[in-house]
């Protein structure tokens, strides 16, 4: 859940799940989320040899949700002599101002930042690729850019002339319009060439931003935390004793990489988890638990269980 602007009206909207739960999301009348909803069919199982005795499998999932940038990246904060921006990693530990963007006004804002952090270390990035114009009418010029983020990261895009989505980094296609600044509004300068995956891995930093829950990074609009606005990275421990079935790894694995653009509460991802694997294995017993990074001084860990007699 992405928590809007106060100053924006608030709109209540249900999104139903696949086992028939309903789920409220709350969000800003101007955008519109994208929900990828995990489903349990992605899952695969194969027959237990060894039926015959009981033993216990556990999985470890870490970096289960990231929405992080490269250290490098330029953030549009009040930091003193710089004209071009201040590197995120150096923002580590401080608070201040930072430029945001307001979507019910279309217009930049000043915003407070706090809570600069290192999210992950030596982890998978894209690179988003995009050009821009430079200078005036009679002298302007075309120049590329690029941004390198975690694949599911969200960046501002405007589709004609009022609308405007958050679209991940991975999702995002050639000719696609960046939100920038207000000029962007109406010039559409910033426009998507590629998104490159890169061959090496980065460490990768978030911040808070108060009430617009985003901020200006080379110059264009991104968002500053997932859409449930908790922890960016957890840990997923997954323990059961199969009966008939055991799981299929390659599978749990991309099962879980589908919540990367889910919005919920980390409550009902923990039990969500836990139903599907249910009702995919039949196992004897099963124990899911998510430790999710601290975020905002609150360390969460959500545990689910389930068990059943051996028929």
């Amino acid at each position: 859940m992405v928590n809007p602007p106060k100053n924006l009206d608030i709109l209540e909207r249900k999104i139903k799940m696949d086992e028939g739960e309903n789920l409220t999301i709350l969000g800003s009348k101007n955008i519109e989320y994208k929900f990828d909803l995990p489903k349990k069919e992605m899952l695969e199982t194969f027959l237990n040899n060894y039926f015959d005795r009981e033993y216990k499998i556990s999985m470890v999932f870490p970096e289960f949700t990231s929405l992080c940038l490269s250290g490098d990246t330029l953030i549009d904060a009040n930091e003193k002599n710089t004209h071009q921006g201040v590197p995120i990693r150096d923002l580590v530990g401080k608070e201040g101002f930072v430029f945001s963007f307001d979507t019910e006004t279309r217009q930049p804002v000043t915003k407070r930042y706090r809570d600069v952090r290192l999210t992950g270390k030596n982890v998978n990035v894209v690179r988003v690729h995009y050009s821009s114009f430079r200078g005036n009418r009679e002298l302007k010029r075309k120049e590329e850019s690029f941004i390198d983020m975690t694949p599911n990261h969200l960046l501002l895009v405007q589709e004609g002339w009022k609308k405007m989505t958050w679209v991940s980094a991975e999702n995002l296609l050639s000719n696609m319009h960046l939100v920038s600044d207000i000029e962007t509004l109406f010039s559409l300068k910033h426009r998507v060439l590629y998104v490159e995956q890169l061959q090496r891995k980065t460490d990768v930093y978030n911040m808070e931003v108060e009430d617009t829950e985003c901020f200006f990074a080379n110059e264009i609009v991104v968002h500053n935390c997932p859409k449930t606005t908790q922890p960016d990275f957890a840990t997923i421990y997954l323990d059961y004793v199969p009966d008939r079935l055991c799981l299929e790894t390659k599978s749990v694995k991309l099962y879980f990489f589908s919540y990367r653009n889910y919005g919920s509460f980390m409550e009902t991802i923990t039990n969500k988890i836990l139903q599907d694997f249910v009702e995919i294995c039949n196992p004897l017993e099963m124990t899911v638990q998510t430790v999710f990074n601290s975020r905002g001084g609150i360390q969460l860990t959500v545990e689910a269980n389930y068990s059943r007699k051996k028929s």
